[in-house]
């Protein structure tokens, strides 16, 4: 549902315990700024990359933030992306 608003620019998603994103989102090309704080996320999910004007991404208090490597490579990722990795 979410995925057909096509406009949408900003999204939070915080505390649902997602372990993924759907790969729908790639149709969100206008959006800025997702907010994807404690959930579940152990890997990087793919998807992210498809969204160019993705420019605030909130991935604290996830487990994938534990590794300093992966960190980096999520920045190499989406380098016009400023990126929260707080626990």
């Amino acid at each position: 549902m979410v995925c057909q608003l096509k406009n949408l620019r900003k999204l939070s998603l915080e505390h649902n315990h997602l372990i993924d994103l759907p790969t729908s989102l790639v149709r969100l090309q206008k959006l800025e700024s997702l907010n994807l704080r404690a959930n579940q996320l152990s890997v990087f999910p793919e998807v992210l990359q498809k969204l160019p004007n993705l420019r605030f991404l909130d991935l604290s208090q996830n487990p994938l933030v534990h590794s300093a490597s992966l960190r980096h490579q999520i920045q190499a990722l989406i380098p016009q992306c400023r990126i929260t990795f707080q626990w």
